[in-house]
């Protein structure tokens, strides 16, 4: 079993425990969210089951946590006509809820479920709450992580750029990378006997709508 993790306590926590935060904020102002992962609600699972049909993930690919996550984490925000979450980051939310009043994922998986319309709205510690919740929900080890002063590079050369002028002053044009206050993802745990040996355990999958994965 590719997913199984053996010590009792940590199946605990990142399988069975319905409960827990992310940390948003800044670095020098970490705030702590308490988050409620729902992962056994009412229709939660069922939400869970009917993703990976939408996904048109092969039922035989099923049996891959790799290509699970891949699957849910693309599924988890809405794109090309597809997806549960739909990502706003205008400050203006009319029409939905914002970002920061979500407590759990169960309301917007449910909600998912019965109207099969994307939900408005989410910002990246609730895609990676949702994510969380569908994973554990699936039974492959999952948590939510945070990061502060995070670096997004749009250039996949591995540096967030920054240009300037003669004048010491800033090019904006030139780079969209940036520096995020902070940025919240989600871990996998699994086994990963398709790379070479000692890349087994926690794997980064970020549900975040940003670059398409290669």
């Amino acid at each position: 079993d590719t997913v199984f993790m053996p010590d009792e306590d940590e199946r605990k926590e990142y399988i069975l425990n319905d409960t827990g935060c992310h940390y948003v904020g800044a670095a020098r102002s970490i705030k702590y969210k308490p988050w409620n992962f729902g992962q056994f609600e009412k229709n939660v699972l069922d939400c869970c089951i009917s993703l990976l049909t939408e996904s048109s993930l092969k039922p035989t690919d099923r049996r891959d946590p790799v290509l699970v996550c891949r699957a849910m984490s693309a599924m988890m925000s809405f794109e090309k006509g597809q997806g549960v979450l739909i990502g706003n980051w205008s400050g203006d939310y009319q029409g939905g809820t914002a970002p920061y009043k979500w407590t759990g994922s169960a309301p917007i998986l449910q909600q998912y479920y019965s109207t099969k319309q994307a939900v408005s709205f989410g910002q990246c510690w609730v895609f990676a709450g949702i994510l969380t919740t569908v994973l554990r929900a699936l039974g492959i080890p999952a948590r939510s992580v945070t990061a502060f002063d995070s670096a997004h590079d749009t250039e996949k050369n591995l540096t967030v750029d920054t240009y300037v002028n003669e004048n010491g002053e800033k090019i904006t044009n030139m780079s969209r990378d940036s520096v995020w206050n902070f940025h919240v993802w989600t871990d996998a745990w699994m086994k990963r006997p398709d790379l070479p040996k000692g890349y087994d355990g926690w794997q980064a999958v970020d549900a975040t709508p940003q670059e398409r994965s290669q």
